[in-house]
């Protein structure tokens, strides 16, 4: 064979290799697959549709877009980009066509509009329906037969939106734990799991929206929340007020085995590496309203106290053993002692003990959040629950430290009563029972009074202006309906029918523009 022989089929070869990669892997901007209604329609009406043709991998902007099968239906999430009303479509083909029903707009996302997308050769086409959000997607895949009552194996899959992510795709195996309510939108907490070297299950510690790294995270159905937005704006708001953070929650639309569940909140719990606590530092969670406070004399345990703290004395243990501590020389720590210690100082009566005990600056932030928001999830007359109280060594004592936990119940939205909010924004009845703040202005302590005056001021002039306060709202408000999530969550858990379904956050805006100015009145008269 010569080399001119040769050469020419290496050409041949290279343009079929070309020709059946585009065959196979056909790209093209999401505009150009547009045709006329009357063009759509001709299509359809001139082929038999048929189940037999199917787009097994489509990808806009080059990355794999979600497919539910049952119910015939392609989900976009939509990079925060230049491209992202015209991405680039990429998907695996024969000798099928790809046309779309309309373009992407802004408007039509908005309104959860179904689009359409059809795959057809000469004689037969499949239709597709095609959704478009604004917000990440989460997936979670498990076997349909596992039983619900135990943590259950998953594959999860998270498409990370946000125009600045570094990585847009994570990939993790897991578990997942049902958290049982009446409801049947149901909040879920999973764990992410990885493999070592040695082929060892380990924890996952990965970053999520920008969260901070994490294996447990929780899934907030929002299910109670009309307006889906007072846990994770309460929640993220206590975070820009105070250096006791929680995490922020993230909205995501979430799939369990490639099926549309609704939107949700993202987050995860408190523990002791989130607080960066040390190994002779406590957490508790007050889980319930029950006023053991002022019983905490004749109780061994206070009821409604979880404690995190076994985990927490073990790792003591196991680091004393390390300087080959044993028997008497090893501190027993009893961290139930050091919570009655903590509820008989702050309940004494003394100012200075009182102090001692509390971080005062934590403690206001907390006041005037529950105060603010009316959390009725966290604050009760007679005590308080939905609370973390971390345990802070200082020299040779502990001082206290709160942070607020599931705050769905806020801003008129009370436990128990029905959503007429409006009827509550002049309540300031929201004052936490056994916060030291609260015990310390009962006691007359003129400092006292001038750090809230002093912090409140400083948050109006900042964090609680109605500049910055709307600005948050905006956001959120482009997050859940702008996406067209809040229709999707409302049409698939059957709430279409109530024409009282709000479309924006014109009425939470107003009413918490209206909840600052009787907070302004109440610390102007504290």
């Amino acid at each position: 064979m010569n080399k001119k022989r040769l050469l020419i089929i290496i050409l041949v070869f290279t343009f079929l290799l070309i020709f059946g990669i585009y065959l196979f892997n056909k790209k093209n901007k999401y505009n150009s697959l547009v045709v006329s209604n009357e063009k759509y329609e001709e299509i359809k009406q001139s082929r038999m549709e048929s189940n037999g043709i199917k787009i097994e991998n489509i990808k806009f902007n080059d990355y794999s877009i979600l497919i539910d099968e049952d119910k015939n239906t392609l989900y976009y999430s939509m990079i925060d980009n230049s491209s992202k009303y015209n991405p680039t479509v990429k998907y695996d083909t024969k000798n099928y066509k790809v046309v779309v029903s309309e373009e992407i707009t802004e408007e039509k996302v908005n309104n959860n509009n179904m689009f359409k997308l059809m795959i057809y050769d000469d004689s037969k086409y499949h239709e597709y329906n095609l959704i478009v959000t604004s917000l990440p997607i989460l997936n979670i895949t498990y076997e349909e037969n596992t039983k619900k009552d135990k943590r259950i194996p998953i594959e999860l899959y998270l498409f990370d939106n946000r125009n600045n992510a570094h990585k847009k795709v994570l990939n993790s195996r897991g578990d997942l734990n049902i958290i049982n309510s009446d409801n049947d939108k149901k909040n879920y907490t999973f764990s992410l799991i990885s493999e070592s070297l040695g082929r060892n299950e380990r924890e996952n510690n990965v970053s999520i929206l920008g969260m901070q790294r994490h294996s447990e995270y929780l899934l907030n159905s929002l299910y109670d929340d009309e307006e889906k937005i007072r846990n994770v704006f309460t929640t993220n708001l206590w975070n820009e007020m105070s250096f006791s953070k929680n995490d922020n929650s993230e909205y995501v639309e979430l799939f369990i085995n490639n099926h549309y569940v609704g939107l949700y909140s993202l987050g995860y719990n408190i523990e002791k590496e989130t607080l960066n606590l040390k190994n002779d530092e406590f957490l508790f969670f007050k889980n319930d309203f029950v006023n053991s406070e002022e019983k905490y004399e004749t109780t061994t345990n206070l009821d409604g106290y979880i404690s995190y703290n076994k985990v927490l004395q073990n790792q003591i243990k196991k680091n004393i053993d390390k300087r080959q501590c044993n028997g008497a020389n090893c501190p027993k720590i009893d961290s139930y002692k050091e919570l009655k210690k903590y509820y008989e100082n702050l309940l004494s009566g003394d100012i200075e003990k009182i102090k001692m005990v509390s971080n005062l600056e934590n403690s206001a932030d907390l006041y005037l959040l529950y105060l603010f928001t009316q959390s009725s999830s966290n604050v009760s007359a007679e005590t308080f629950s939905n609370t973390y109280l971390a345990f802070r060594r200082n020299s040779n004592s502990y001082f206290v430290e709160f942070i607020p936990w599931n705050m769905n119940y806020t801003f008129g939205h009370i436990v128990n009563q029905e959503n007429n909010y409006k009827e509550n924004v002049s309540d300031n009845s929201y004052v936490m029972k056994y916060n030291p703040i609260t015990i310390l202005l009962e006691l007359g302590d003129n400092d006292t009074k001038e750090l809230v005056k002093e912090k409140y001021k400083k948050l109006r002039d900042n964090i609680l202006s109605e500049e910055n306060i709307n600005k948050l709202l905006n956001n959120y408000e482009d997050k859940i309906f702008n996406s067209g999530a809040y229709l999707r969550d409302s049409l698939n858990w059957n709430k279409d029918s109530d024409n009282n379904l709000p479309n924006n956050l014109e009425n939470f805006k107003e009413y918490v523009t209206e909840r600052l100015k009787y907070m302004d009145e109440f610390i102007n008269n504290l």
